[in-house]
């Protein structure tokens, strides 16, 4: 779970959602502000080295033919002002960094009326979360 300030969304950017024993971390990159619409976008960063590599995310990435596939697993709900409520996703990316990748909720449902001078934060809890495995093919 995260505690998320919409009074200042700038100071959300690097809470840690997952911190892994491997160094996969899940944090948030950035709040988006679309006139009444929130949107938080959490960043996926795992380890890789010359046998394999690890990625804790809410996405699920396999290898097919044409390259890497990326699923939408993650699931997410918020509590806001007493109320708890299933998020909707919003964006995701394959796996365009390094290391890592991005997935994203919208914070509130459409058209929900919010007032955050009244309430600032909003509590999100990721499920679902995927751990993404690779692993170097040994040839005897």
């Amino acid at each position: 779970m995260v505690t998320i300030d919409l009074s200042d969304p700038e100071s959300n950017e690097g809470k840690v959602l997952f911190d892994g024993e491997e160094g996969d971390q899940i944090y948030i990159s950035r709040i988006v502000q679309n006139s009444s619409s929130y949107n938080v976008v959490f960043r996926s960063s795992g380890s890789y080295n010359l046998g394999g590599g690890t990625l804790a995310s809410g996405l699920e990435h396999a290898r097919n033919k044409n390259g890497f596939t990326h699923e939408f697993k993650a699931e997410a709900q918020a509590t806001y002002n007493g109320e708890t409520f299933k998020l909707r996703p919003s964006s995701s990316s394959g796996l365009n960094y390094r290391s890592g990748d991005e997935f994203g909720f919208y914070l509130f449902p459409p058209d929900e009326e919010i007032d955050i001078t009244k309430e600032p934060t909003i509590k999100v809890t990721i499920t679902n979360l995927q751990l993404n495995l690779w692993a170097k093919k040994i040839n005897h």
